[in-house]
């Protein structure tokens, strides 16, 4: 598979449920340094690996030891990591700035965190979010965002400091409506001058 990329990075995820389902953390990190031995370039690694917590995000001293610890064995096998963060509703400015803060400080090279917009208000917070996260950490950053307002950041944060995009060749029962299709997306991106 890694083969079939033709030397184009690949970016892995092994989440808790979907294909990882009945996995222990210790089973998806393992996976995830698999993938990097056979040619995976990133891998997603949850901001409460070790440590399930509803907020995607774990404070406790142990499982952060053991994230560092995961991380740093992933980046001497040649893989980069980023950390994500998926929170489960709206989150202000001060709760998304220190999650970045946190997975930074662990060791990722990259940080990722999805935020909700539901309504104007909290899709402009998420706009100004996006922008300002280059204040919050030096780290290459993907900020998304998914509800009824969140898909417009999905598609333009590449233009607001977003260091990448998510896309999706195509739909499948498992996929988030919330990203965009890839071909959708590229139109987008090359038609924007902002």
């Amino acid at each position: 598979l890694m083969k079939a990329c033709c030397g184009l990075p690949v970016y892995v995820t092994s989440y808790r449920g979907y294909e990882s389902t009945g996995y222990t953390d210790d089973e998806c990190m393992d996976y995830l340094l698999l993938c990097v031995k056979c040619g995976a370039t990133l891998c997603d690694v949850m901001a409460d690996t070790y440590d399930a917590q509803p907020d995607g995000i774990t404070f406790d001293a142990k499982a952060i030891e053991k994230q560092k610890a995961i991380i740093k064995k992933i980046q001497e096998v040649g893989g980069e990591v980023v950390m994500s963060t998926h929170f489960p509703d709206f989150r202000d400015k001060e709760t998304v700035y220190a999650t970045a803060k946190a997975q930074a400080e662990r060791g990722a090279d990259m940080v990722k965190i999805v935020n909700f917009a539901h309504d104007d208000e909290q899709f402009v917070a998420n706009v100004e979010m996006c922008v300002n996260l280059k204040n919050v950490t030096d780290k290459p950053y993907l900020f998304l965002t998914s509800g009824e307002k969140g898909r417009f950041l999905r598609q333009t944060g590449g233009k607001l400091g977003c260091s990448m995009y998510l896309c999706v060749y195509q739909y499948e029962r498992t996929y988030s409506l919330d990203q965009p299709k890839l071909r959708c997306q590229k139109l987008i991106r090359d038609n924007m001058n902002l």
